[in-house]
């Protein structure tokens, strides 16, 4: 029997394993893989100097987002996407207008877009937040920065004077409630294994198998 089009968006802080649980998802079910449009030289910037680069970035992360979620919709096959246009609204750019690195102004023109562009969009079928604490956050950021020196972006976020990834948390812990999103699922993952010391991905020991069936479970008989 054909299983109906189903659209899931993983949201959580830096460093909590989105694109890994994302790609895991896609694998395990066979559904198209929507990953969030990068750019590293406007990230470059942006780590630079937070408040002049603020506005242009969330914009261009929202910009970017509305695109993923618009071919999601207009694909038949079902999908899921990592990260979703909120985060851009109710985390980031929140966040940038609390520690005055974004005007006011400019976080309303931000909403305002955000509500123009999601008018126009369906709720997603399953929406995951992947709850992680800050210092778990931080490790996994030091460690795919080990593996990856291209992410020199990110050293700032694990300096232990910089509270960034503290206030994010704090953001999502306000967003991602259940009275928010029509099905939400809340998974726990500092003690996940993502990957293990071989950076092998959870498949081969199988440890997010029984996540992945929760998934299922939350996905199909609700």
């Amino acid at each position: 029997m054909t299983r109906p089009k189903k659209r899931i968006g993983v949201v959580g802080n830096i460093g909590a394993g989105k694109t890994l649980v994302s790609r895991l998802i896609s694998s395990f079910f066979d559904f198209d893989l929507k990953e969030e449009v990068v750019n590293k030289e406007i990230l470059d910037l942006y780590y630079s100097n937070m408040k002049k680069y603020a506005f242009p970035t969330q914009m261009f992360f929202l910009s970017t987002r509305y695109q993923n979620m618009l071919k999601m919709e207009a694909n038949p096959r079902s999908a899921v996407i990592d990260r979703i246009m909120d985060e851009d609204v109710w985390i980031f750019s929140k966040q940038l207008m609390i520690q005055e690195d974004m005007s006011k102004k400019d976080y309303e023109i931000i909403k305002s877009i955000y509500y123009n562009m999601t008018a126009s969009l369906t709720e997603l079928d399953l929406t995951i937040y992947l709850r992680t604490d800050p210092e778990v956050s931080k490790d996994r950021i030091r460690r795919r920065y080990e593996l990856d020196p291209n992410r020199l972006n990110e050293t700032s976020l694990i300096d232990p004077n910089n509270p960034y990834l503290e206030q994010l948390h704090q953001r999502y812990e306000e967003r991602f409630k259940e009275e928010k999103y029509k099905n939400l699922m809340i998974i726990d993952t500092n003690n996940l294994m993502l990957a293990d010391e071989n950076n092998e991905t959870p498949f081969y020991h199988g440890d997010i198998i029984p996540t992945l069936e929760e998934i299922k479970d939350r996905l199909y008989t609700n």
